[in-house]
This record gives C-alpha cells, sequence and structure tokens, in this order.
C-alpha cells in the first residue's frame, strides 16, 4: 500500500503506520469501465502529530484511503452475496438477543 500511495504522490510522513480498518466498498463506474473498491482506514489513537525519525512533525488526522481495482486486477473477486436462506438463518439466530 505504501507502493501504491507514494506512486500517487502521498509523502510516507502522510501514511499511518498503522492501517487498522479494510473493506470492499461498493462497484462503481470511472470512464466506463466497472472498478471494485478497497477502503483502508486508521485511526489516531488520539495524537494529533506525529514525527518521523528526522523528527519533521506531520499531522496526524483519522485516514481512509480508497482504492479502485479493474476485474483484471482480481480475477477471482467473487462479491459477497447471501441467499434468502442465509438471512433468515441468520435472523433466526439473533431472535433471542
Amino acid at each position: 500500500m505504501v507502493a501504491a500511495l507514494t506512486a500517487k504522490g502521498v509523502s510516507t510522513i502522510h501514511i499511518p503506520a498503522k492501517l487498522e480498518g479494510i473493506a470492499f466498498g461498493q462497484d462503481v463506474v470511472v470512464n466506463g469501465a466497472t472498478r471494485h473498491t478497497l477502503y483502508v482506514a486508521n485511526d489516531n489513537d488520539y495524537l494529533a502529530v506525529v514525527a518521523d525519525k528526522n523528527n519533521v512533525v506531520a499531522d496526524n488526522p483519522n485516514t481512509w484511503f480508497v482504492f479502485a481495482f479493474d476485474a483484471s486486477d482480481l480475477p477471482t473477486f467473487v462479491p459477497q452475496q447471501f441467499s434468502d436462506e442465509e438471512r433468515v438463518r441468520d435472523s433466526d439466530d439473533h431472535d433471542d438477543r
């Protein structure tokens, strides 16, 4: 992820040391092509600023990065889908809570 972000001009000081959340998002259409999205997030652990090894200080906000992939980048990608039977079973599992 660091290589992908720095290739797009994101400075390493702005790339969190801990990426803590990752999830596929909704497919989007960009220039007529369907792209899959991948959301990557961190939280800043309540630290407003951070310093690198050279004591260069940078803001440290909570951050979301969104990557887009072509189908050719993920040839075996299958979006998660639930059947009606699974939805009913899942609903039944939570009735006693």
